[in-house]
């Protein structure tokens, strides 16, 4: 039996102690020191789908993971285990979440009948096509501006907004490191 490391999503064996893929402790109340023991590791995107870019060694279609510290920003192959590339946030020079988020789409079905019996009828039919023709899906994109180039990823599992507020630390020492870089300490 296998459960999933909240740090990187990898599969991990019940019996395992910590993450193979990341050293993410496993137990809630380890995994909670060690969050507190490694401040610049804040959150890991994974099942992205690179759209396009420039000055990367990515093309459209390679799976790609996302991941975001204190320092940087490393995007690698999604069967990798290592960082691809790398960029300090002061090489960043945009970073966005877009994307309409949830997206229905498929026929809807409607329906009457004779008498009240009929129409409850052909109305609970008309409702069950509609649900089983329906599809919802996720649409995310992931716009990274760098000063040699740029990406475009797709990511199917979160929605626009909730990402965005999950990468707020992103965000935030994104700001820092412009900030630092036009005034030198």
């Amino acid at each position: 039996m296998e459960r999933r490391c909240l740090a990187c999503g990898a599969a991990c064996r019940r019996e395992q102690m910590s993450c193979e893929l990341c050293g993410t402790p496993l137990d809630p109340v380890e995994r909670e020191r060690f969050r507190l023991d490694r401040p610049d590791w804040w959150r890991t995107v994974d099942s992205c789908v690179i759209l396009g870019g420039s000055g990367v060694p990515f093309v459209q279609g390679d799976p790609v993971r996302f991941g975001f510290t204190a320092q940087a920003l490393a995007v690698s192959h999604a069967d990798g285990q290592t960082a691809d590339i790398s960029i300090p946030w002061w090489d960043v020079t945009g970073l966005s979440i877009e994307g309409p988020g949830k997206v229905t789409s498929g026929p809807v079905f409607f329906g009457g009948g004779f008498g009240v019996r009929g129409a409850i009828t052909v109305m609970a039919i008309a409702t069950l096509l509609t649900a089983l023709a329906r599809r919802t899906n996720i649409t995310t994109v992931i716009h990274v501006e760098m000063r040699s180039g740029e990406i475009y990823a797709y990511n199917g599992d979160t929605e626009p907004l909730t990402l965005r507020i999950s990468l707020s630390p992103a965000f935030v020492a994104l700001r820092v490191a412009h900030d630092e870089v036009r005034e030198p300490r």
